[in-house]
C-alpha cells in the first residue's frame, strides 16, 4: 500500500514541516534532543487553548496524586494532620504560612486549580474587582 504526501498529509494524517531551530538553540530538558524538543512545540502549537489547559490540569492532578502516594509509602507512621503539615510544607515550601494547620481531605490537595480559576472568574466578576492569573496555570493557557 502506498501512501501519499499532500498539504502536510500523508493518507489522512497531518505530518510536521521540517523544523529547524537557531544556533545555540538548546531543549528544555537535558533528556530531549532538538528535534524531540522542537517536534514537541510543534504538536502542542497543533492543539487549541483550551486542550493545552486540560493537558496540563491533567499533568498537575496526576503529579500531585505521584506526590502524595510516594510522601504517605516515605512516612506511613504521621498521623493524618502530620501528613497534611508535611505535604503542605512539601508543596508549599517558603510560602507555607507560620502557624498553618492543613485541613481537608485529601481530594481538595489535589484540586483541579483550573476549575478553582474559574469559579473565582465568577466571583470577581460579579464584584468588578480587577485580577491576573499568574504561575503555571496561566503559563499552560
Amino acid at each position: 500500500m502506498q501512501s501519499t504526501r499532500q498539504k502536510g498529509k500523508i493518507s489522512g494524517k497531518v505530518v510536521p514541516p521540517v523544523l529547524s531551530s537557531s544556533k545555540g538553540y538548546r531543549p528544555q530538558s537535558e533528556d530531549c534532543s532538538v528535534e524531540a524538543d522542537l517536534l514537541d512545540f510543534w504538536l502542542l502549537q497543533q492543539r487549541s487553548p483550551t486542550e493545552r489547559l486540560q493537558m496540563g490540569v491533567a499533568m498537575m492532578k496526576n503529579a500531585r496524586k505521584m506526590s502524595l502516594e510516594a510522601q504517605r509509602q516515605q512516612y506511613p507512621e504521621l498521623s493524618f494532620t502530620a501528613f497534611a503539615e508535611h505535604i503542605a510544607h512539601c508543596w508549599l515550601q517558603e510560602d507555607y504560612p507560620t502557624g498553618c494547620v492543613p485541613s481537608g481531605c485529601e481530594m481538595t490537595w489535589i484540586q483541579d486549580s483550573g476549575s478553582l480559576a474559574a469559579g473565582l472568574h465568577q466571583i470577581f466578576e460579579a464584584l468588578n474587582i480587577p485580577y491576573f492569573i499568574t504561575g503555571g496555570l496561566a503559563a499552560i493557557a
